[in-house]
């Protein structure tokens, strides 16, 4: 992302990967 450093680039993803498996 823009001004993101990995790390969190990372985090968000992790986020939303557990997003979806809570949906399903």
């Amino acid at each position: 992302g823009s001004g993101r450093s990995k790390k969190e680039s990372e985090q968000e993803a992790a986020r939303e990967a557990l997003g979806k498996m809570d949906e399903e």
